[in-house]
């Protein structure tokens, strides 16, 4: 697994200890099931220096939180891990509940965690997956699915002519022309069209709850280099205890294809939308090995202006 997998394991289990420790959270079962076989594994796989950095981090975090959410130091609360459950619209990694003596749950805080990138979601595209149907709501249709069939047959019929196993092999014109552009061309028109719709409000509506989910959560990016956490409020619901109510996306104003800063090649799609949400979608390949999928790296590249954030040192 990639390191900067385990380093993303490694940070939420150690956000779980800390939790514990400074906010006296009890840990839920199966998230301790977790922590006691892959987490701790994960936490251990790195040096001890970014141990002790997350521990600083995960510290300052929970020392926010105790200010903010003072709600989450009453006895009982307790914390989980929910990352990469089935069907979740829910994008925190770790997450507080408090349940009442119904077993009904009282309150919930979600925390979206971050070690050394901001990238919001990580999702597929391939001639298996209806992207209209999960981004957007609305189905792309048979000449979309067509198209994206294309694409990975052409490209899997070429690498299996010039025995081609590895991404390397290829190269970035030939990544660009046979995966990237083509990829980037189709998935602009399918987001033109159907935000450009009658159905173009609910879509945009649904797009955003794709990428950062139907709850309210606070956004924790640690920058080790820079030994700094940012926090960030996405109080859509006003669930939080930090920051203004925002407001959401409704219209689509413009969608770009943008070249990478570094190859020069187009594998960006940069999709403004109003009330200040600008989201960019970044495609790659995941594998090091051929396969017959791509990965998009989403990122919010811009909130609204009045979105709360705070910048702390540890």
């Amino acid at each position: 697994m990639a390191k900067n997998t385990d380093r993303g394991y490694g940070f939420e289990y150690v956000n779980i200890l800390v939790a514990h420790k400074v906010l006296g959270t009890k840990v839920h079962t199966n998230t301790l099931s977790w922590m006691q076989n892959e987490g701790r594994n994960k936490l251990h796989s790195l040096t001890t220096k970014e141990q002790n950095e997350m521990v600083s981090a995960s510290t300052e975090l929970m020392k926010f939180l105790k200010t903010s959410e003072s709600w989450l130091t009453i006895p009982g609360v307790t914390v989980e891990r929910v990352r990469g459950k089935v069907g979740s619209t829910d994008v925190s990694d770790i997450l507080f509940k408090k349940v009442n003596a119904l077993g009904e749950i009282d309150k919930e805080l979600g925390i979206s965690l971050k070690s050394n990138h901001e990238a919001v979601k990580h999702q597929r595209i391939s001639d298996r997956i209806d992207i209209g149907e999960k981004w957007l709501g609305v189905p792309s249709g048979k000449q979309f699915m067509k198209d994206v069939n294309k694409i990975f047959t052409d490209f899997r019929t070429y690498c299996s002519i010039n025995r081609i196993e590895r991404y390397d092999q290829l190269g970035d014109q030939l990544k660009d022309s046979l995966l990237y552009r083509p990829i980037c061309t189709i998935v602009k028109k399918l987001l033109d069209d159907t935000f450009s719709s009658p159905m173009g409000s609910s879509a945009v509506s649904h797009f955003m709850n794709y990428l950062i989910g139907s709850k309210d959560f606070y956004k924790a990016v640690a920058s080790f280099k820079e030994k700094e956490l940012k926090i960030i409020s996405f109080n859509l619901r006003g669930g939080l205890g930090k920051g203004k109510i925002l407001r959401s996306p409704q219209r689509c104003l413009d969608i770009k294809i943008q070249s990478s800063s570094d190859k020069g090649f187009p594998n960006r799609v940069h999709i403004i939308l109003d009330n200040g949400w600008e989201v960019n979608l970044r495609v790659h390949n995941a594998s090091s090995r051929i396969e017959s999928s791509l990965k998009w790296d989403s990122q919010l590249v811009g909130i609204p202006s009045d979105a709360w954030q705070t910048r702390i040192g540890f």
